[in-house]
C-alpha cells in the first residue's frame, strides 16, 4: 500500500458518507402536449359530427376521451431516482397514485458517472448519466450539473467522466 492510498484511507475514515439524495423527474411535456392536442382535435371533430347528426362522431368522441385520460396519466406519472449511500444502492421508482414499480441497483454494479457539458452558454443542455452494468440511467436536469455529478461520483465512490463539447 502506497503512502497516498494510506492518506486517502485515513481521510475517508474521518468523513461520514454523504446523505441520501432524491431526484424527481419532471413530467414528459412533449407527451402531455401531444396527447392533449390529439384529445382536443378528436373531441372537436366528434362535436362537429354530432352536430350534423352523423354516427362517426362516436368514434371521435371515444378517441378524444381516451386521449384525455392518457393526458391525465402522463401528467400524474411520477418518476424518481434516489441515491442512497446509507443503503448502498440506487432506488428507481415510478408511481401513479397508489400503483408503483420500483427497483434497486447496488453501488457495486455502478461503473461511473458521466457528465455531458453543453458549453458555458448552454448549461441547460448539460446532462448526467449513471453508468451501470448493461444500462445507463439519465438523471433529471439540474441547474448545477458539475456539482451534482461530483456529488454522485463521491457518494457512490466511482469514477467521474466529463465529456465537453468542442468549442468551434
Amino acid at each position: 500500500m502506497s503512502d497516498r492510498q494510506l492518506q486517502l484511507e485515513i481521510a475517508r475514515e474521518g468523513i461520514g458518507r454523504p446523505t441520501d439524495l432524491v431526484m424527481r423527474y419532471p413530467p414528459n411535456w412533449t407527451a402531455v402536449i401531444f396527447l392533449a392536442c390529439m384529445s382536443f382535435l378528436h373531441l372537436i371533430n366528434g362535436l362537429g359530427a354530432f352536430w350534423k347528426g352523423r354516427i362517426e362522431g362516436e368514434m371521435s368522441a371515444v378517441l378524444g376521451v381516451a386521449f384525455a385520460i392518457a393526458t391525465a396519466v402522463a401528467l400524474r406519472l411520477k418518476n424518481e431516482l434516489a441515491v442512497r449511500p446509507s443503503a448502498g444502492d440506487l432506488h428507481l421508482r415510478t408511481s401513479l397514485g397508489r400503483i408503483w414499480y420500483q427497483r434497486h441497483i447496488s453501488f457495486q454494479s455502478v461503473k461511473s458517472v458521466r457528465l455531458f457539458l453543453g458549453g458555458k452558454t448552454r448549461l441547460c443542455e448539460s446532462r448526467i448519466e449513471i453508468l451501470c452494468d448493461g444500462e445507463s440511467i439519465e438523471c433529471p436536469s439540474t441547474r448545477v450539473p458539475r456539482q451534482e455529478a461530483l456529488y454522485l461520483a463521491m457518494a457512490m465512490d466511482v469514477e467521474l467522466i466529463k465529456v465537453c463539447e468542442a468549442d468551434q
